[in-house]
């Protein structure tokens, strides 16, 4: 209040306190006229009495009347700003007497919360009863959103927190009187500049906006624009998920998940996905092995990750888990139980850390293969192969065939001597589980590239290819196709064999179809739809991509026996 303002209120306090008494003087004065009042000495000294009494008299009703000004100002004042927030948010006004100035709405579901209630000079108790109970009535607060925010800001931070302390407690009975379990976060707060530009930019509230600030502070994948839209029982559920603990924030109660479809439910609904969605038998007995008997089962029990997250404002479960070779991310809606998002690619721990030491291995053992192989055989009974070396399960050690093996077989199943090769390379690694050497070279104008099985001699795969990266690319499909390119037979490749090459592609169209009939799309409602041929970690791939319905999908199909490698969908 302007210094003008409090000398107008003590002035006119002061102009009512003090008796008007100078027409009476007067009168009397008039009345007196012609008549000498004798001074004698006793007059004189009670006169001089009466004046000093007045004059004393005048200060204390100076005195009282600037008190009752002060008291008048200091009860219009906000010493204290208490805010409730659910996802109606409302901010109270308190004077130092803890007296209602204002309530005010901070968003339209606060406002209904209000309604035409008057709390103008109204016990703080009061008007939190009164709050709570209309939040209870409209169904802001129920079992399926348990959860309040309460929040104090006062200069004096012990006033602050104590007060903080009793609302607590006050709003708990309120609560459990409606036979819910309610989930109470509190926090005292002061201001700060950045939170209140944040407040203000998403239209939230400060106290609000300050719980979110402290939520990211330990979760740096999400944004403010992630968790502003968000209910403070979406927070409290995220926050507990993410075990995130505050010093400045008082927990009590936990905050209800009714509305969601649980965890058990989530994991199901990716496993089942996963299986409907392989055509190897193998793979998908793997993948349903992982859904426990029975609906209700102890989720921490799953060899997977589920957590709650938040996605594009939504309550999501996040799954993840490892089948075979392959590594699978579902993101589930937590209340309707749509798959939102979902990915499926070779898992990179499958090529192990072994690598290294692998490499080592090989090279001792092809310098000690023929011993190894010999003694070997002399012991066990499974040495009926005796030009590759042998497996020793007990010792838990493995004999490869080693590097020189390796060639040789590579370059035996291309017709080509040593000496007629360029850039020969060899590399041990590890292929979907499987230990492999890759072996590469040019001759006679072609490039060629194998995988070899280092346990067995296999040929796993190879690759003939005119040189300078040949590829021949029909103008109307995109579809590219090598001059030979073969692999070894079996009874998924063996069907696809062309009378004319030594390998034949399944073509762009069967790879859409494969692609589009895994994504339960019709090519019609398909948008922007493209394949390409390419070559991935030495695998002959068609890459198909598309947007339907709000969503992009990506696939990489082999190009030999339209197996899906890779799937993607995600929000378009």
């Amino acid at each position: 209040m302007a210094n003008k303002d409090i000398e107008r209120k003590i002035k006119n306090a002061f102009s009512k306190t003090v008796p008007d008494v100078l027409d009476s003087v007067l009168q009397q004065c008039s009345e007196q006229k012609g008549t000498v009042i004798e001074m004698t000495e006793n007059k004189k000294k009670k006169t001089l009495v009466y004046k000093i009494a007045a004059i004393a008299a005048a200060f204390v009703v100076l005195l009282g009347g600037t008190a009752a000004a002060l008291n008048i100002i200091g009860n219009n004042s906000v010493e204290t700003t208490v805010f409730l927030d659910v996802n109606p948010s409302v901010e109270i006004l308190l004077n130092r007497d803890e007296r209602v100035l204002e309530v005010n709405a901070l968003n339209s579901d606060g406002e209904i919360i209000i309604g035409d209630m008057d709390f103008q000079g109204a016990d703080l108790e009061v008007s939190v009863n009164a709050l709570i109970g209309s939040m209870l009535k409209n169904g802001y607060l129920s079992e399926i959103a348990n959860s309040i925010l309460v929040s104090v800001d006062n200069g004096d931070p012990q006033k602050a927190s104590e007060l903080q302390q009793r609302l607590v407690e006050e709003i708990n009975d309120i609560i459990g009187g409606s036979s819910i379990d309610g989930s109470i976060l509190s926090q005292t707060i002061s201001h700060d500049s950045k939170i209140s530009s944040l407040a203000e930019q998403y239209g939230i509230s400060y106290s609000k906006a300050q719980l979110i600030s402290d939520i990211l502070e330990k979760n740096s994948l999400l944004t403010f624009e992630d968790l502003a839209g968000t209910s403070i029982n979406e927070l409290n559920v995220l926050r507990q998920s993410d075990g995130i603990k505050n010093d400045n924030l008082q927990v009590t109660g936990t905050p209800s998940t009714e509305s969601y479809i649980g965890e058990q439910k989530a994991w199901t609904t990716a496993v089942q996905h996963a299986a409907d969605n392989t055509d190897n038998n193998e793979i998908k007995d793997k993948i349903l092995s992982l859904i426990p008997n029975g609906n209700d089962f102890d989720i921490s029990s799953v060899p997977g990750k589920v957590k709650l997250d938040i996605e594009d404002g939504k309550m999501v479960y996040e799954i993840e888990f490892n089948v075979s070779k392959f590594e699978y991310e579902y993101e589930i809606d937590a209340i309707t139980g749509d798959i939102i998002n979902f990915d499926k690619e070779v898992d990179d721990d499958y090529k192990s850390s072994e690598k290294t030491s692998s490499k080592t291995t090989s090279d001792t053992n092809s310098k000690t293969s023929s011993k190894t192989s010999s003694n070997t055989s002399s012991k066990t009974s499974s040495t009926s192969n005796t030009s590759k070396n042998t497996t020793t399960t007990n010792s838990k050690t493995t004999s490869y065939i080693g590097e020189q093996k390796a060639k040789e077989i590579a370059l035996n199943h291309a017709g080509v001597s040593e000496s007629s090769t360029r850039e020969l390379e060899v590399d041990l690694d590890r292929e979907n589980g499987t230990v492999i050497y890759e072996i590469s070279f040019d001759a006679n104008d072609y490039e060629y590239d194998y995988e070899i099985n280092a346990v067995t001699g296999k040929v796993e795969r190879s690759d003939k290819e005119a040189d300078d990266d040949y590829r021949t690319v029909s103008s109307s499909s995109k579809t590219a196709s090598k001059i030979t390119s073969s692999k070894t037979p079996s009874s998924k490749t063996s069907s696809l064999a062309s009378s004319k090459t030594s390998t034949s592609y399944i073509g762009e169209q069967k790879a859409k179809e494969i692609a589009l009939n895994h994504a339960g799309v019709s090519e019609n409602d398909a948008r922007e739809l493209e394949a390409e041929l390419d070559r991935e970690n030495g695998t002959v791939i068609y890459e198909i991509s598309f947007d339907s319905n709000g969503y992009e999908y990506d696939y990489e199909i082999n190009a030999l026996t339209g197996e899906i490698i890779h799937s993607d969908k995600e929000r378009d």
